[in-house]
């Protein structure tokens, strides 16, 4: 009998619920598993935690992986992963994820072929990742997978978060689950097997602060990925990997809500990013990369303080940039060009409303610091860690590289190189994050969840962002929503083949 027998439950004498297949999460990857275990012919149940479905892939950008060689993406993300995801693993997502054109063109999806993209084209294989890009965003993607998810009539059970798996004490077998719904337990039984697609934990803090890499991160995703399925499965005994990864870049972060964070797009180019002493330490830009991998610039670790010294970091800038536009994200139907994230969510769902075009709310309530002097923001920013003329120093150097039209200490484009020198001046903090982690139960080739010895645990599946594949860095242009289906294939289709345990 393993260690976790004490936290093991028995099966209840009555069930609320009993079906083949209970995929917890209604997400990009629950709806993947939902429709194919039943095309396998199993009956199925979803638990959703929130009103509605979608997750993250419902708010996202709607890019989606589909490699057009196997052997070529496998050699890409086996460098990528820096031997921290086993080969075999890489290979049945490589063999799968090349499918996922044909799975949406099964399904109706309508999306453009971008051609090829990735985080890291200098990697072997990296010709191979072929990208497809949904017509609408996540917002129509999911709506559709939604639509045939309803006339297939595979029964969902929204406001019904999972709280404990029920796992036989002697075999280890996962028999079902216990979830809350309307002030009550439900007890939901899994015939074949269940399946874990409840995200991330980018709104759990303890996680967070136990397993990333660097602390604060902030994210602007969905409000109910808190790290359900994470602890479900260690519960019954789950090994865990690829907890310190995410995909993320930077991104600002409300003072008075620390689940409001947005991107921060400056619409002029008079603008440095410094850190907690006022010293830059890059070269600001923003590209795809930054956004899914620059969080790394972030993870500084100073034995002085001990500390991050750039969490934050601030993004200095003067009056051209307030002027240029809103350096914060709009909303859709504001005139935004960009429907995603929170943008696009009613209030309840965790919806955020659009920057001012003008930043002078964000002024006044003092998210965006504003001083007449490069020494008074210096003071207004309050960090312990900044002297003010480390910061006029700062802002004088990027004064004169302007000048002479070079960044010689970073390497900045020539073209976006423009002085910081008309007051009054501004500084907003910046973090680490912005979408989603990738941590959670490790998982093989079947999509099987593993215990620390390496062996499955019986009738326990698991796909998306809980306990993604990509370890060490992220490094696939639409990787999550392209994990998300071809693992969520994987799972459907080998939960729907297992063996009725009564």
């Amino acid at each position: 009998m393993s260690n976790y027998s004490a936290k093991r439950r028995l099966v209840p004498e009555k069930w609320d619920y009993e079906v083949d297949v209970v995929v917890v999460g209604y997400g990009g990857s629950g709806a993947a598993a939902a429709l194919t275990a039943q095309e396998f012919g199993a009956e199925v149940l979803i638990l959703e935690k929130s009103p509605v479905g979608g997750g993250n892939a419902a708010i996202s950008m709607g890019q989606c992986s589909s490699p057009d060689n196997v052997e070529g993406a496998v050699r890409y993300l086996h460098a990528a992963c820096g031997d921290t995801t086993p080969i075999e693993v890489i290979r049945a997502w490589a063999e799968e994820a090349s499918k996922n054109r044909d799975w949406w063109d099964k399904m109706g999806i309508e999306y453009t072929d971008i051609g090829v993209h990735c985080e890291f084209p200098n990697l072997p294989g990296a010709e191979s990742m072929r990208v497809i890009w949904a017509k609408g965003w996540g917002k129509a993607l999911f709506l559709r997978l939604d639509q045939h998810v309803r006339e297939r009539r595979i029964k969902i059970l929204f406001n019904s978060p999972a709280r404990e798996l029920i796992q036989d004490p002697e075999t280890g077998e996962i028999l079902g689950v216990i979830a809350d719904r309307f002030g009550r337990s439900i007890y939901v039984k899994a015939r074949r097997a269940v399946i874990l697609c409840t995200g991330g934990f980018e709104f759990n803090e303890e996680m967070k602060k136990q397993f990333l890499k660097c602390y604060p991160v902030k994210f602007f995703g969905w409000k109910y990925n808190t790290g359900d399925g994470i602890r479900m499965a260690q519960m019954v005994g789950a090994d865990l990997w690829h907890m310190n990864n995410i995909c993320g870049g930077y991104c600002t972060c409300n003072p008075s809500d620390p689940t409001d964070a947005r991107e921060v797009d400056p619409k002029a180019n008079s603008y440095i990013w410094v850190d907690r002493y006022g010293r830059r330490f890059t070269a600001e830009k923003k590209d795809p990369q930054i956004l899914h991998t620059g969080w790394i610039l972030f993870a500084e670790f100073d034995l002085k303080i001990p500390g991050y010294s750039r969490i934050p970091s601030y993004v200095i800038f003067d009056e051209k940039v307030r002027q240029a536009g809103p350096v914060g994200p709009i909303r859709p139907e504001d005139g935004g060009k960009f429907p995603m994230g929170r943008l696009i969510l009613p209030p309840e769902l965790g919806g955020i409303p659009s920057w001012s075009m003008d930043n002078t709310k964000e002024i006044k309530m003092g998210w965006i610091k504003c001083a007449n002097t490069i020494e008074e923001l210096a003071l207004k920013i309050g960090d312990p860690l900044m002297k003010p003329e480390v910061l006029k120093a700062t802002v004088e150097r990027w004064n004169y590289l302007c000048k002479k039209g070079l960044d010689q200490d970073f390497l900045r484009n020539p073209e976006t190189l423009s002085p910081i020198d008309e007051p009054p001046f501004y500084a907003i903090s910046i973090y680490p994050g912005l979408v989603c982690t990738l941590g959670g139960p490790r998982r093989n080739e079947k999509a099987q969840i593993l215990d620390p010895r390496g062996k499955p645990i019986p009738r326990l599946y698991a796909a998306g962002n809980l306990g993604s594949i990509y370890g060490q860095v992220y490094s696939v242009r639409g990787g999550n929503l392209g994990e998300a289906f071809a693992f969520g294939r994987i799972a459907g289709r080998n939960a729907a083949k297992e063996q009725p345990w009564e």
